[in-house]
């Protein structure tokens, strides 16, 4: 605590952080620093393997497989679905997600306006 300053009744704990273990070379080198284990890889090999040689077929299959679609359901939609979708959710939600696309572009017009190039002499 500082001298004279009482701490807040709403002043959350300090984080507890685990203390830094010290390593040597030769253990930092030993460490298993793969993000993906072996099992994972394998299988993610496997679909991508199978969407090369099955086509679109086989990825609709893993996308079914998977829960991403429900049999029988279209993975892509025409102009036409997205027009029902969009009537369907009435004018809450469009204003909404109006609103949200406005700001969405927004910010990426003002992200791309950030990104201009330097020249180092």
């Amino acid at each position: 605590k500082t001298a004279g300053m009482a701490a807040s009744p709403s002043a959350a704990p300090a984080a507890a952080f685990p203390k830094m273990q010290r390593k040597s070379p030769t253990e930092v080198r030993a460490m298993d620093f793969e993000p993906v284990d072996a099992k994972t890889r394998e299988q993610s090999a496997a679909i991508v393997e199978g969407v090369k040689a099955g086509g679109e077929a086989a990825l609709l299959d893993f996308a079914t497989k998977f829960g991403d679609l429900k049999p029988g359901q279209k993975a892509l939609l025409d102009k036409a679905d997205l027009e029902a979708a969009w009537a369907r959710v009435g004018t809450e939600v469009q204003e909404l997600l109006t609103r949200v696309a406005g700001r969405i572009r927004a910010f990426a017009a003002a992200q791309r306006a950030a990104l201009t190039d330097v020249d180092v002499p």
